[in-house]
């Protein structure tokens, strides 16, 4: 059985190891996905971390610590 993403919006809670694999996978498979990562983490740390693996598309929110 196969999911049909295709424009869906879409939320990755963490920016962890395990979860950067997994946001490249989803950003590979369907192409017109809304992605929102959130964590815990400061909004600045997270956009790096976006921009450091070329994932400048992705929306963030940041816990703002």
């Amino acid at each position: 059985m196969t999911m049909n993403l295709s424009g869906k919006k879409i939320s990755i809670i963490g920016l962890g190891k395990s979860n950067i694999p997994l946001l490249q996978f989803i950003l590979e498979k369907y192409k017109d996905l809304e992605i929102t990562v959130r964590d815990q983490k400061d909004s600045q740390i997270i956009k790096s971390k976006l921009e450091a693996l070329n994932l400048n598309s992705i929306n963030y929110i940041g816990g703002e610590k």
